[in-house]
């Protein structure tokens, strides 16, 4: 089949702006800007954390939805809708020790999707109790006194550490067996 010069380069610049147009398009979305910070400071492992994400973005308000994802495990949350911008993300699974996380946002519309940086968080262990009883209330010198030390709280999973008695007379360690 025979085309003319003059419609092989029209086709040719037809398909061009084309391709062009799809990928500008594709381009051109919004960029977004994610904050991250948690409520309480030091969230208390077993404790409600709220962690807020903020979407900024210099051409309107940044729509759609948000969740958290853990460096080691993955999404750890379900998404959560974007409010005005911002959304609270509850959470009270988290094990004690650091977590590194970050809020992703999936984009929507004209908005790019994107992610803060990995950020830690540290999950205390919690409020801790420690009571110690004594084998007798009253002693003389030179006798011994056996202590008996129970720990308890929210300590989590691998729980532990050491318990050590010191003089309150002159501050020196006291025998542990």
């Amino acid at each position: 089949m025979y085309c003319p010069r003059r419609f092989t380069t029209f086709l040719a610049i037809c398909i061009s702006l084309l391709v062009f147009s799809s990928l500008s398009a594709a381009q051109t979305r919004i960029p977004v800007t994610l904050s991250l910070s948690v409520s309480p400071i030091t969230p208390v492992y077993q404790q409600n954390a709220a962690f807020t994400v903020i979407a900024t973005s210099n051409q309107g308000t940044p729509t759609g939805s948000v969740y958290l994802s853990d460096a080691y495990a993955g999404q750890i949350t379900t998404p959560v809708t974007l409010s005005s911008g911002s959304a609270v993300i509850n959470i009270s699974t988290l094990t004690q020790g650091p977590h590194w996380l970050q809020a992703v946002y999936s984009g929507t519309g004209n908005f790019g999707g994107g992610a803060t940086p990995s950020q830690e968080f540290w999950i205390t262990g919690g409020p801790t109790e420690v009571n110690v009883t004594a084998s007798s209330a009253t002693t003389t010198p030179g006798t011994g006194v056996i202590l008996n030390v129970d720990v308890s709280g929210q300590g989590g999973p691998g729980m532990g550490g050491s318990v050590i008695f010191y003089d309150g007379y002159d501050g020196a360690l006291l025998w542990v067996q």
